[in-house]
């Protein structure tokens, strides 16, 4: 049984609320639903799209379970809610509800996360960011020719993974 310690461990950073259920959801086919605005939901899309690929997990409009992208009222206690999000896995399938934009694409940054393997636990997710700007700055003497333009791609999604939504980079 899948215990909130160790779903802890595999989300990073740590969710504001966590609730772990017992059972866990075995995904062999999915329906991938997004009622979430295109932009967003074509990112945060591929972004599961592309896990449940590397699980083996086929993705059609025929399967009963169902991942559900969508955009949400926030709840009164969560603070930055356009960054906030909430994740309920039950036997029918996941919903993935973000309170804005931004939201909707770090619900889906943590369902990846989630997606070790075909096999999720029930549990519901509630969290938004302590800060409403989370970033990193670099500064390098040496340009921007040190690194491929896809090295700065890798970067820019690994930071997206981790939920960090600003970067300035400093060249003298």
């Amino acid at each position: 049984m899948m215990t909130k310690e160790m779903l802890k461990k595999l989300i990073f950073p740590l969710p504001t609320q966590v609730t772990v259920h017992e059972r866990t959801l075995n995904l062999t086919k999915v329906a991938l639903r997004v009622t979430a605005d295109a932009h967003t939901a074509k990112q945060a899309g591929a972004l599961i799209e592309k896990q449940l690929a590397k699980l083996g997990v086929e993705v059609c409009d025929c399967a009963e379970t169902v991942i559900t992208l969508a955009l949400g009222e926030a709840p009164a206690e969560v603070s930055f809610a356009d960054q906030a999000y909430s994740i309920k896995v039950t036997a029918a399938g996941a919903e993935l509800t973000g309170f804005g934009a931004q939201g909707v694409f770090y619900a889906a940054v943590t369902f990846v996360q989630l997606l070790k393997s075909a096999e999720v636990p029930f549990c519901e997710i509630l969290d938004w960011p302590d800060m409403e700007f989370r970033g990193q700055i670099m500064e390098t003497r040496l340009g921007t020719d040190c690194m491929e333009k896809q090295d700065w791609f890798d970067m820019i999604d690994d930071f997206a993974s981790q939920k960090i939504n600003h970067l300035q980079v400093n060249v003298y």
